[in-house]
Protein backbone atom coordinates (compact mmCIF):
# COMPACT_ATOMS: atom_id res chain seq x y z
CA UNK A 1 0.00 0.00 0.00
CA UNK A 2 1.15 3.34 -0.72
CA UNK A 3 0.37 6.76 0.72
CA UNK A 4 -1.03 9.87 -1.23
CA UNK A 5 0.72 12.79 -0.29
CA UNK A 6 -0.90 15.66 -2.17
CA UNK A 7 1.44 17.85 -4.18
CA UNK A 8 2.09 21.51 -2.51
CA UNK A 9 -0.46 23.40 -4.20
CA UNK A 10 -3.07 20.60 -3.57
CA UNK A 11 -5.76 21.66 -0.86
CA UNK A 12 -6.28 20.04 2.34
CA UNK A 13 -10.12 20.16 0.89
CA UNK A 14 -8.82 17.99 -1.97
CA UNK A 15 -7.25 15.59 0.16
CA UNK A 16 -10.46 15.28 2.17
CA UNK A 17 -13.25 15.04 -1.09
CA UNK A 18 -10.65 12.25 -2.52
CA UNK A 19 -10.76 10.19 0.65
CA UNK A 20 -14.42 10.39 0.86
CA UNK A 21 -14.62 8.69 -2.43
CA UNK A 22 -11.75 5.67 -1.27
CA UNK A 23 -13.94 5.39 1.84
CA UNK A 24 -17.09 4.63 0.18
CA UNK A 25 -15.35 1.98 -1.75
CA UNK A 26 -13.46 0.29 1.14
CA UNK A 27 -16.62 -0.05 3.05
CA UNK A 28 -18.69 -1.39 0.03
CA UNK A 29 -15.72 -3.76 -0.48
CA UNK A 30 -16.36 -5.02 2.69
CA UNK A 31 -19.85 -5.55 2.65
CA UNK A 32 -20.75 -3.41 5.46
CA UNK A 33 -22.21 -0.59 3.67
CA UNK A 34 -24.37 1.70 5.85
CA UNK A 35 -26.18 2.87 2.75
CA UNK A 36 -27.71 5.68 4.89
CA UNK A 37 -24.15 6.96 6.04
CA UNK A 38 -22.45 6.84 3.22
CA UNK A 39 -25.44 9.10 1.83
CA UNK A 40 -24.91 11.57 4.68
CA UNK A 41 -21.14 11.97 3.63
CA UNK A 42 -22.18 12.30 -0.20
CA UNK A 43 -24.32 14.92 0.92
CA UNK A 44 -21.64 16.61 3.11
CA UNK A 45 -19.49 16.38 0.31
CA UNK A 46 -21.36 17.19 -2.55
CA UNK A 47 -24.78 19.61 -1.07
CA UNK A 48 -27.82 19.14 -3.50
CA UNK A 49 -26.24 16.41 -6.14
CA UNK A 50 -25.19 13.64 -3.84
CA UNK A 51 -28.16 11.06 -4.67
CA UNK A 52 -26.73 12.03 -8.32
CA UNK A 53 -22.99 11.20 -7.24
CA UNK A 54 -24.01 8.60 -5.12
CA UNK A 55 -26.11 6.39 -8.09
CA UNK A 56 -22.90 7.45 -10.25
CA UNK A 57 -20.88 6.07 -7.89
CA UNK A 58 -22.27 2.87 -6.70
CA UNK A 59 -22.81 2.04 -10.73
CA UNK A 60 -19.65 2.75 -11.20
CA UNK A 61 -18.17 0.24 -8.83
CA UNK A 62 -20.64 -2.28 -10.22
CA UNK A 63 -19.35 -2.18 -13.81
CA UNK A 64 -15.58 -2.16 -12.12
CA UNK A 65 -16.05 -5.17 -10.39
CA UNK A 66 -17.65 -6.89 -12.98
CA UNK A 67 -15.36 -6.24 -15.62
CA UNK A 68 -12.14 -5.83 -14.10
CA UNK A 69 -8.77 -7.55 -15.45
CA UNK A 70 -7.90 -9.04 -12.00
CA UNK A 71 -8.84 -8.96 -8.37
CA UNK A 72 -8.21 -5.24 -7.21
CA UNK A 73 -7.43 -4.69 -3.93
CA UNK A 74 -8.65 -1.76 -1.79
CA UNK A 75 -7.30 -0.69 1.93
CA UNK A 76 -9.36 -0.87 5.05
CA UNK A 77 -11.76 2.00 6.09
CA UNK A 78 -9.98 4.34 8.30
CA UNK A 79 -6.07 3.45 6.75
CA UNK A 80 -4.62 6.61 5.67
CA UNK A 81 -2.66 5.16 2.75
CA UNK A 82 -4.15 4.21 -0.64
CA UNK A 83 -3.35 0.73 -2.73
CA UNK A 84 -2.32 1.11 -6.42
CA UNK A 85 -5.70 -0.21 -7.64
CA UNK A 86 -7.08 3.36 -5.32
CA UNK A 87 -4.66 4.94 -6.92
CA UNK A 88 -5.52 3.79 -10.27
CA UNK A 89 -9.17 4.25 -10.24
CA UNK A 90 -8.61 8.01 -9.13
CA UNK A 91 -6.16 8.14 -12.19
CA UNK A 92 -9.12 7.27 -14.13
CA UNK A 93 -11.76 9.65 -13.20
CA UNK A 94 -9.37 12.53 -13.05
CA UNK A 95 -8.29 11.62 -16.71
CA UNK A 96 -11.70 11.84 -17.99
CA UNK A 97 -12.33 15.10 -15.58
CA UNK A 98 -9.39 16.46 -17.22
CA UNK A 99 -10.22 15.56 -20.63
CA UNK A 100 -6.98 13.41 -21.13
CA UNK A 101 -8.95 10.80 -23.67
CA UNK A 102 -5.58 8.96 -24.34
CA UNK A 103 -4.70 8.79 -20.79
CA UNK A 104 -8.12 7.84 -19.72
CA UNK A 105 -7.95 4.68 -22.13
CA UNK A 106 -4.63 3.61 -20.88
CA UNK A 107 -6.01 3.51 -17.52
CA UNK A 108 -8.96 1.94 -18.53
CA UNK A 109 -7.29 -0.86 -20.62
CA UNK A 110 -5.09 -1.53 -17.02
CA UNK A 111 -8.38 -1.88 -15.28
CA UNK A 112 -10.99 -3.90 -17.43
CA UNK A 113 -10.82 -6.76 -19.99
CA UNK A 114 -11.26 -5.86 -23.34
CA UNK A 115 -15.22 -6.51 -24.31
CA UNK A 116 -16.28 -4.94 -20.91
CA UNK A 117 -14.66 -1.59 -21.00
CA UNK A 118 -17.28 0.54 -22.09
CA UNK A 119 -19.18 -0.57 -19.11
CA UNK A 120 -16.61 1.00 -17.06
CA UNK A 121 -15.86 3.77 -19.38
CA UNK A 122 -19.62 4.72 -19.61
CA UNK A 123 -20.41 4.83 -15.78
CA UNK A 124 -16.63 6.60 -15.24
CA UNK A 125 -17.21 9.42 -16.99
CA UNK A 126 -20.69 9.68 -15.53
CA UNK A 127 -19.33 10.00 -11.89
CA UNK A 128 -16.22 12.12 -12.64
CA UNK A 129 -18.72 14.46 -14.69
CA UNK A 130 -20.95 14.19 -11.50
CA UNK A 131 -18.20 15.52 -8.85
CA UNK A 132 -17.57 18.07 -11.36
CA UNK A 133 -20.73 19.34 -11.06
CA UNK A 134 -20.34 19.37 -7.39
CA UNK A 135 -17.29 21.08 -7.22
CA UNK A 136 -15.37 17.76 -6.39
CA UNK A 137 -11.95 17.55 -8.91
CA UNK A 138 -9.77 14.50 -8.68
CA UNK A 139 -5.97 15.49 -9.18
CA UNK A 140 -4.31 14.27 -11.81
CA UNK A 141 -1.54 15.11 -9.98
CA UNK A 142 -1.02 12.94 -6.58
CA UNK A 143 2.55 12.21 -5.19
CA UNK A 144 3.18 8.63 -4.09
CA UNK A 145 5.25 7.62 -1.52
CA UNK A 146 5.79 4.15 0.39
CA UNK A 147 4.95 4.00 3.79
CA UNK A 148 7.57 3.73 6.61
CA UNK A 149 8.27 1.01 7.91
CA UNK A 150 6.06 -0.72 10.68
CA UNK A 151 2.80 1.53 9.16
CA UNK A 152 -0.15 0.56 10.31
CA UNK A 153 -3.15 -0.82 7.73
CA UNK A 154 -0.42 -2.46 4.95
CA UNK A 155 -3.00 -5.31 4.66
CA UNK A 156 -5.99 -4.56 1.96
CA UNK A 157 -8.87 -5.99 1.12
CA UNK A 158 -9.06 -7.86 -2.23
CA UNK A 159 -12.74 -6.86 -4.32
CA UNK A 160 -13.23 -9.00 -7.50
CA UNK A 161 -16.72 -9.55 -8.32
CA UNK A 162 -16.45 -12.81 -10.50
Amino acid sequence: MTKIQPQRDSSETHVREVGFVIEAWRHAALGDANFGALLRDFRKQCGQGAEGVFESYFLFLKALGRASRRRLCVGHPGCPGMTRDEIQVLSLLAAAQSGHWVLFDAHLCWLASGGSRSAIATTAVALADALMECGIRVSDRLYVQPPAPGTPCGAVLVLHAH
